[in-house]
């Protein structure tokens, strides 16, 4: 080879002609690879389709990767072979260039190992487009380094790459179009029989419709397959082993090992795993010994059969009992991996493993849709694995499992789809079991509404939907700004947004949970969320006898003549809570205020006897239920519940105003009147 322009002969020997031909060979595979994977982000842009189940475009993608490194390898190779020969010519451009070129593959090679390895996520777009970049002005950078080379490149090199890598790119589109993409289980379609489905069909169905030939009736939630369904689809495909669990609930009364179904999920998302293991999520079911004694009694005790079950047991031919029928009426919400297994229709093994499960990760992320706004559980769960990428059903370590991590890792929008319905950032997500409603089949008696955060929420200036509102925040809050709130990932998670991720703590108003099982962090941060300008509480006047209402009281200390009784005001204001307070379960939370005077509590409202027992004169917040014999509902024996004794809850920017009668000590002296709002997961009586 010489150069047409000045006839001097090239420096190149044979084994480096022989690595620059494979230098060529590898770039126009690359080029091809890439300009595939171009086209491919294009359409996606353009038309909104995914392409992740592609099993070809899953194939180059990793294929780039590998293809990449070799190139760059063989790059640095040919560099340093030529680079000492060339040196003595002093052509400062053509080494500048080759130099710079050189450069661009070391960039390339560092910025794709580091997308394969910690992920094409949000955090590290800028990684990928330093990697776009560099990519497009790698070949112009080596056309510069030729034409300033005393030794040119063939005229026809440049046709040769062009058609090749043209050719090559031709072929990787229809192979695209032409592999089918891995096999999903498809959602069989349900029976339409009845008039219950001619009014669906309609639109007319009874909010909370339940259909009564599913097999968790009476719950509303459903399958994709209208059917159950195996574990996998709730606890993963390797759930702990089964006598691990029983030994650890053996041993400490609950499984508080590594949480269940999370051990896919924890290989890249290390932080919201760590934060969901301490949740109330993931201690729902019978991991939570107090959900656990209130679906017993439902599960055991509750034999009284009505119209409704005995039409579901016609139609289905059940043999479960009336209890456990009910109990999957609380299944959705609280025991998903027993729900939608069968397993609530027979007797449950509290140490087995789906009963130690709680909300997994897939009971929450393949949720594919919520039918409507009343709650209950009523959504659908998907039931296929949701994982788009090659070797999706390997566990086990080894390098089927690396290739199947790196490609989801290199293209993680597929996950990120099945992982991530929209509902499941709307508060109607929230609402499919944090509102809650009794119906006929479960009560024997009548529509009865239970808790419900979300119209509370709806109906309140937080949300920005209701006009008439008096309290209008400066933005609109919905459930994950409170619950959720953004929160640093030190472990690396990689769905963290510049070193950020959504809390899956999700932490609200149960410090019982925490307490029992000794997790006094999780305890501390539930206490630290209480009192975080939740609620405020101001003794806001106070009314002298024959005297006028005196304000601002904590301005200076107020003249009580002694042995007089004056009226304080004590005003509670609802500052930071998105819904009414108290909120969830009002017949067994417990909040009140506790009036106490002097330091050595010379007369005291609210207070708790040895026993733990509230003053039963307190001021509470909360709500009192009766059965239909006018027993308290105290048991959180729900499906009891025949009428409303009374309720007292402070809505969203709202507050209550209560007053106090203090008999002033006959001995003058300095004293102080000490107000505190006090709370407690449950009542004494529960």
């Amino acid at each position: 080879m010489k150069s047409p322009s000045t006839n001097l002969p090239s420096r190149l020997k044979t084994g480096s002609r022989f690595v620059l031909a494979i230098t060529g060979v590898l770039a126009t595979i690359v080029a091809a690879n890439t300009l595939y994977l171009l086209l491919v982000r294009a359409g996606v842009v353009v038309t909104g389709q995914g392409v992740t189940g592609s099993r070809v475009f899953q194939l180059l993608l990793l294929g780039h990767t590998g293809i990449g490194v070799t190139l760059v390898c063989v790059v640095l190779l040919f560099a340093g072979l030529h680079l000492p020969r060339v040196w003595s010519r002093q052509n400062r451009r053509s080494l500048t260039t080759g130099i710079v070129t050189v450069g661009a593959c070391l960039v390339l090679l560092l910025t794709g190992l580091f997308i394969l390895t910690e992920a094409a996520s949000r955090s590290h777009r800028w990684v990928w487009w330093a990697h776009v970049i560099v990519a497009t002005a790698s070949p112009v950078l080596y056309v510069l380094h030729r034409r300033a080379s005393v030794v040119r490149s063939h005229p026809s090199t440049g046709g040769r790459l062009t058609r090749g890598t043209l050719a090559l790119l031709a072929l990787f589109l229809v192979a695209h179009v032409a592999v089918p993409a891995p096999d999903v289980i498809e959602a069989e379609a349900r029976g339409e029989t009845g008039q219950a489905y001619a009014l669906e069909r309609l639109g007319m169905t009874p909010p909370g419709y339940a259909n009564p030939e599913s097999p968790f009736y009476p719950s509303p939630g459903e399958t994709a397959s209208g059917g159950i369904v195996e574990a996998a689809v709730v606890l993963g495909r390797v759930p702990p082993d089964g006598e691990t669990v029983r030994d650890v609930v053996g041993a400490r009364g609950v499984y508080d090992a590594a949480g269940i179904g999370s051990e896919a999920c924890v290989r890249c998302h290390a932080d919201v795993t760590a934060q969901w293991e301490s949740s109330a999520h993931r201690f729902s079911s019978f991991n939570n010994p107090f959900y656990e004694a209130a679906v017993n009694l439902v599960r055991e005790g509750d034999r009284r059969s009505n119209w409704w079950l005995e039409v579901h047991r016609q139609v289905t031919g059940t043999e479960a009992s009336v209890g456990q029928m009910k109990s999957r009426w609380c299944g959705a919400c609280h025991d998903p991996a027993l729900l939608f297994t069968g397993d609530l229709d027979s007797d449950v093994d509290r140490r087995s493993v789906a009963s130690q499960a709680g909300l997994t990760c897939l009971a929450c992320h393949a949720i594919e849709s919520v039918h409507d706004r009343t709650g209950n559980g009523n959504y659908r769960l998907r039931v296929d694995a949701g994982d788009p990428y090659l070797y999706s059903g390997v566990e086990a370590p080894g390098l089927k499992r690396i290739l199947h991590d790196a490609a989801l890792r290199a293209r993680p929008d597929g996950h990120r789809a099945a992982m991530l319905a929209p509902v499941l950032s709307r508060p109607e997500g929230c609402a499919a079991c944090h509102k809650v409603s009794l119906r006929e089949p479960v009560n024997s008696y009548r529509w009865v509404r239970g808790q419900n955060e979300f119209d509370s929420w709806e109906n309140s200036g937080v949300s920005l939907e209701n006009a008439s509102t008096f309290y209008l925040p400066a933005e609109r809050r919905v459930c994950r700004d409170c619950h959720m709130p953004l929160e640093p990932a030190p472990l690396g998670d990689m769905a963290a947004d510049r070193g950020l991720v959504r809390s899956h703590r999700f932490v609200a108003a149960n410090t019982a949970l925490p307490f029992i099982r000794g997790d006094s962090a999780a305890l501390l941060r539930t206490e630290q969320f209480l009192r975080d300008e939740k609620l405020s509480v101001d003794v806001f006047a106070a009314l002298v006898p024959g005297a006028r209402r005196v304000y601002g009281l904590s301005e200076e200390p107020l003249e009580l003549p002694p042995g007089s009784m004056p009226t304080f005001d004590v005003v509670v204001r609802n500052r930071g809570v998105g819904h009414a307070f108290p909120g969830g379960t009002i017949d067994s939370n417990e909040s009140w205020l506790e009036v106490s005077e002097g330091g050595d509590t010379l007369a005291i409202s609210g207070g708790l006897d040895e026993a733990g027992w509230r003053d039963p004169n307190s001021h509470v917040f909360g709500g009192m239920f009766v059965d239909s014999a006018g027993r308290i509902i105290d048991r959180r024996n729900a499906l009891d519940l025949r009428a409303t004794v009374f309720t007292n809850v402070i809505g969203p920017g709202s507050a209550d105003l209560s007053h106090y009668e203090v008999p002033m000590p006959l001995v003058p002296g300095g004293y102080d009147l000490v107000v505190r709002l006090m709370w407690r997961k449950f009542n004494r009586g529960y």
